[in-house]
């Protein structure tokens, strides 16, 4: 291997990074809209009532990443199949305490006062976008863009961190 070729993959290694940590900004502003508007559902069995019963206006999923609880590591198994069947983006977190975390200054915070989220909040086993009535932000098509150009790339896919 000669350095020109070294230098390219230390390159797009660390292009991919910087996008990385822009798709978790983006993340974060997603789950805030969401949640302004009463579109995030929490918890496995709050989000597996939305998606048997109305799976259309379910936008994104997020799933943890590392489980250690089997039976709940079977659910997002079977509810991942089911969104990927769908055509549901399905994110893998790499941290689900970060996302409670997230979760529970944006309900907190002065930056949305009138969100409600569906389920239990304090359940990030699984989580569920719902679209907007009035179409995708800007925040969402920038996430659906940078997740459909990684699906062509690689396989699986990776799993996002949230910024502290």
């Amino acid at each position: 291997m000669t350095l020109p070729e070294t230098m390219d993959k230390e390159n797009v290694s660390e292009s991919r990074r910087l996008k990385l940590k822009a798709m978790s900004h983006t993340l974060r502003a997603c789950l805030k809209q969401a949640l302004r508007r009463n579109g995030l559902t929490c918890g496995m069995k709050a989000c597996g009532e939305l998606l048997n019963s109305n799976p259309s206006t379910v936008m994104v999923c997020l799933l943890p990443g590392d489980c250690q609880d089997i039976s709940v590591h079977i659910h997002q198994t079977l509810i991942h199949a089911f969104c990927r069947e769908n055509n549901i983006l399905v994110i893998q977190m790499k941290d689900d305490t970060k996302l409670a975390a997230l979760l529970y200054k944006l309900s907190e915070g002065n930056s949305v006062r009138k969100g409600r989220v569906n389920g239990k909040m304090d359940d990030t086993s699984c989580l569920l976008m719902q679209f907007p009535k009035r179409g995708p932000s800007k925040d969402d098509q920038l996430l659906f863009q940078y997740f459909e150009e990684l699906s062509k790339q690689c396989y699986p896919m990776p799993h996002l961190s949230l910024p502290d």
